[in-house]
């Protein structure tokens, strides 16, 4: 019997956007924890915008979606951004779709995108 991969969670702390790169399974094992501890930092780093790249996320149930809609509002309230890294037919970017959640804030397909949306939110 194989054990579950587990989530990984490394924060890149970028001048304008803190970056959360996630691997592994968000679910409900540790998509309470994952929301804390982002806007923990989120709270401390100075930027507008908090892009979340689910791009190696191997799964994500109901409880990842729930994370990423109070991430979104929870930041919002504090005047704060998320922006989403969805890689098209990544295994997130189906479950994302159908949930709706890529109309309640920006997603991009890479880092980059996401990036450059964040360089021209901010220049305005």
């Amino acid at each position: 019997m194989s054990e579950r991969p587990q989530l990984e969670a490394r924060l890149d702390h970028l001048p304008r956007a803190l970056v959360v790169h996630l691997r592994g399974e968000v679910d409900l094992a540790n998509a309470e924890s994952l929301r804390h501890e982002v806007l923990a930092v989120a709270g401390r780093h100075a930027a507008g915008t908090v892009i979340v790249d689910v791009g190696e996320v191997e799964y994500l149930d109901s409880s990842g979606l729930e994370l990423l809609f109070l991430l979104a509002r929870e930041l919002g309230e504090r005047d704060q951004a998320l922006v989403a890294v969805v890689p098209p037919r990544s295994p997130a970017s189906r479950t994302l779709e159908v949930a709706g959640l890529d109309r309640l804030y920006p997603v991009h397909p890479d880092l980059d995108g996401a990036l450059a949306a964040t360089d021209d939110r901010t220049a305005r």
